[in-house]
């Protein structure tokens, strides 16, 4: 829909998708690094690598920044994995679609226009991984409004809980954008087989025409997921290595040490003397400070990788016009007289496009306006009262097929648009 031509009350409710994981960025840096500079400067933490973000949080005023900010946060990064797992699907269903009509065209040497319908009865794809990515995401929201929850300054903060639920939200949201990252890779793969394939035979033309006009991801946006995944992992790998070797050899000698802070490595330990000397005990600081270090840089730069992943999702929803509407205003509407529709080929019926668990919550119209609902329909000669969506191919171009006008507008959640 072009918002210059659209309704009010779709202007008011559709944004541009992009908007939301560029929030996400700009909030998140924004509000760690106003949390940071607070604190650095009015003494409470010593500046990086010596502290975490956690104890950056931890006093007034730079506590309340970061709980506001990172609660208004979770709330859009649970919105934008909402809008990656129905994107995903709806593009995964796309690219199923195309790649059965290069199948039963081949087979049975019919016209595409023929065997949409038996298509539309064919099993979906697969949607387990999407599932997977969608549980994460949203957990990962769950888990870093916990966590943002219990910071305080207080000497009774719960430490464990905090703990458990950063935990979760750097496991869930690094799971989350590798399997991203693989599924990824996997349609963009599978779009420029199917476009190979049917760009070599003239008899599958019009389905070439249609991958042609698929907008999925660029081979950037593709690479620069690769990299941040790899990256975060090898980070993540760093600090596991690197707390094994800290730990592996390390054990508390209670005899001559009053604190946690004289904890002595058994491998520099003299066992047969109860002190160990200044200098064993310097080592010993030191190498407890290096741990810290580390994980301190481990867990901002994981911050920020998980962050950064967000922009590809800006590069891909800008270039394919992902919109996404949210809380729009329902105008009464006036009583429609039922619209004559006949049998045609090219413009498809589908009940089974609705059906949320098959084809998912957008209508998807390629080079053409919006889908549209239709709430009553006559065809071949009764009224249909259910809800009808009706997909229409790109080669469609009988007058008949331009004329069907909405009814009703999608109030819920998108229009999914692709140009």
């Amino acid at each position: 829909m072009n918002p210059s031509t659209a309704p009010k009350e779709a202007i008011l409710s559709s944004i541009p998708a992009q908007y939301f994981p560029l929030t996400i960025v700009i909030g998140t840096i924004s509000t760690i690094a106003t949390t940071y500079t607070l604190s650095t400067s009015q003494g409470h933490t010593k500046p990086f690598p010596y502290t975490d973000i956690t104890h950056t949080a931890r006093f007034t005023p730079e506590r309340y920044v970061f709980r506001v900010g990172m609660l208004a946060m979770a709330v859009v990064m649970a919105w934008n994995w909402n809008l990656l797992y129905t994107w995903l699907r709806n593009v995964q269903q796309q690219i199923d679609t195309l790649q059965k009509r290069v199948k039963l065209i081949k087979e049975h040497n019919e016209h595409s226009h023929s065997v949409l319908n038996t298509i539309l009865m064919m099993n979906p794809p697969s949607n387990h991984l999407l599932n997977i990515i969608w549980y994460l995401g949203i957990g990962a929201s769950v888990a870093i409004t916990i966590s943002s929850m219990c910071i305080t300054s207080n000497s009774d903060m719960p430490w464990t809980m905090h703990v458990i639920a950063a935990s979760s939200f750097f496991i869930f949201c690094l799971v989350a954008q590798g399997i991203t990252t693989y599924k990824s890779y996997k349609l963009y793969q599978q779009l420029n087989h199917v476009r190979e394939e049917s760009s070599a035979d003239e008899s599958l033309a019009e389905i070439s025409a249609d991958a042609q006009s698929l907008t999925f991801m660029t081979k950037k946006s593709l690479y620069l997921k690769i990299g941040i995944t790899g990256l975060s992992i090898a980070m993540l790998m760093v600090n596991i290595l690197s707390s094994v070797a800290a730990t592996s050899g390390q054990g508390a000698s209670t005899t001559g040490f009053g604190n946690v802070q004289q904890q002595v490595s058994l491998s520099k330990l003299n066992l047969n003397s109860h002190i160990p000397t200044t200098s064993q005990q310097q080592t010993v600081i030191e190498d407890i400070h290096l741990k810290t270090t580390t994980s301190n840089i481990v867990e901002w730069t994981c911050t920020l990788l998980i962050v950064i992943y967000n922009i590809t999702f800006a590069m891909d929803w800008s270039s394919c016009n992902l919109l996404t509407s949210i809380g729009q205003i329902n105008t009464p509407q006036p009583k429609q007289t039922p619209v004559q529709q006949t049998r045609n080929f090219g413009v498809t019926p589908s009940h089974h496009a609705y059906n949320s668990s098959r084809y998912g919550q957008y209508g998807l119209v390629p080079n053409h306006d919006p889908a549209t609902e239709m709430s009553d329909v006559t065809n071949s000669g009764r009224t249909v009262q259910q809800q009808a969506v009706y997909v229409f191919p790109s080669s469609v171009s009988s007058k008949q097929d331009q004329d069907c006008t909405p009814v009703v507008t999608s109030l819920y959640p998108a229009t999914y648009n692709i140009q």
